[in-house]
């Protein structure tokens, strides 16, 4: 089972198993556990990127990629949140100790 050094505990299990089924091509299953993986890390992005390559996988086994293309929206509007969060963040003066 595959668990990531910078994952957590038990929500990188359960990411583990999500990527083991979606190695098998269980593609809703997998969907199901990084959904799992998602609740206990709302913000963790390889998850999220996981989750998103499972459903376009399901979506091209069905021919209908509409939710597909509606996750990645949504996938790409929370990384573009996340990145003007960073760049919010208060920094220290380059090269200043202190």
């Amino acid at each position: 089972m595959a668990e990531y050094p910078n994952s957590n505990g038990s929500m990188g299990l359960i990411e583990g198993i999500g990527d083991n089924l979606y190695h098998l091509g269980r593609y809703t299953e997998a969907i199901k556990y990084y959904d799992k993986a998602l609740s206990l890390a709302p913000t963790n992005a390889h998850v999220r990127q996981e989750k998103m390559l499972a459903i376009i996988a399901l979506e091209k086994r069905i021919n209908n990629s509409t939710i597909a293309l509606v996750y990645v929206k949504e996938t790409l509007v929370d990384w573009i949140n996340q990145l003007n969060q960073i760049a919010d963040l208060p920094r220290k003066p380059f090269g200043k100790d202190g």
